[in-house]
């Protein structure tokens, strides 16, 4: 099956071209030259790609930002093409390794600020292992570490701040590639007022939009009217918030509460987080993205598919 038949969510070449920086034009010429990256055809006769392009290509812009021939690199695999740009790949494990040997080589992307490294590293083990248990295996283990390393001080704050910027741009690009082309109902995702860690929201809005919601994202430190305001324009089944580590539990209570009194009939607040309480009347909790992804995936089926 060529790239631009497998199934999933389809790109454009424009959006190809913005998640990988390789301009339309060049993309054009690859496929012509070299077969790849090959795109199927909407009825109309578009280029519609895979996601999984996504990964091999900003590999590729990679091998050529330091001085690989286009000939050369083209038909190379991800790993060969990791092992390329990477001169010490060739001695740790490949992609789908086990746990902390992925974070290590991600702290290590994250320490000597290489952010194409990093983003080539996240992204075959995406590929690989598929967005949820990438997410659940991968980045929820590598997040908890990179708060030890900052704590112990093996981290400087301008590196977890640098990884953190890394991941959710990276994050940010699989949801909204998913919900721009999602046909489901919305779910709008937020923090509370005062919140501004907003990985684990990213993390979620790409769990909900996997199972084909529209996600509605409107990010950190969103008082509670302006969340409602914006569920019930858009007719949202869900408001998704999460909380991290660092807010108050009585805080979030009171405020999940106000949201409440907010919010139109019918719509379902569920919460998430380190620091999201429990037992919030009207509330469901759940405690992990695995929960998530059992509710979203149970109401699709409750409501007859999306």
């Amino acid at each position: 099956m060529d790239d631009g038949e497998r199934s999933g969510p389809s790109m454009t070449i424009g959006a190809v071209s913005r998640a990988t920086g390789v301009p339309t034009n060049t993309l054009r010429t690859w496929e012509r030259r070299y077969g790849f990256p090959k795109p199927g055809r909407s009825t109309g006769g578009q280029r519609l790609y895979s996601p999984d392009v996504v990964p091999r290509l900003r590999l590729v812009a990679r091998a050529l930002a330091l001085g690989h021939r286009p000939g050369q690199i083209m038909r190379l695999s991800e790993g060969e093409l990791l092992a390329l740009i990477d001169p010490q790949h060739d001695s740790a494990p490949d992609p789908g390794q086990a746990t902390d040997a992925v974070v290590e080589r991600w702290t290590a992307a994250i320490k000597s600020l290489d952010g194409p490294l990093f983003e080539a590293l996240i992204d075959a083990e995406a590929s690989i292992l598929g967005l949820l248990p990438f997410l659940t295996k991968r980045v929820g283990p590598f997040t908890r570490s990179v708060g030890e390393r900052w704590l112990s001080g093996e981290l400087e704050v301008y590196q977890e701040h640098f990884a953190t910027q890394r991941l959710e741009g990276f994050l940010t690009r699989q949801w909204r590639a998913m919900s721009d082309l999602a046909t489901g109902p919305a779910v709008v995702c937020s923090t509370l007022p005062g919140e501004r860690h907003i990985l684990g929201l990213h993390m979620a809005a790409c769990v909900l939009a996997l199972h084909g919601y529209r996600v509605i994202f409107l990010g950190g430190d969103a008082p509670e009217a302006d969340i409602a305001i914006a569920a019930n324009q858009c007719r949202a089944v869900a408001v998704a918030i999460s909380v991290s580590e660092h807010a108050r539990p009585s805080g979030a209570e009171a405020q999940l509460e106000a949201l409440l009194r907010h919010l139109d009939d019918g719509v379902t607040v569920v919460v998430g987080g380190g620091g999201a309480p429990q037992g919030v009347s009207g509330v469901l909790y759940r405690s992990d993205l695995n929960q998530l992804a059992d509710w979203a995936r149970a109401r699709s089926s409750v409501a007859g598919g999306l």
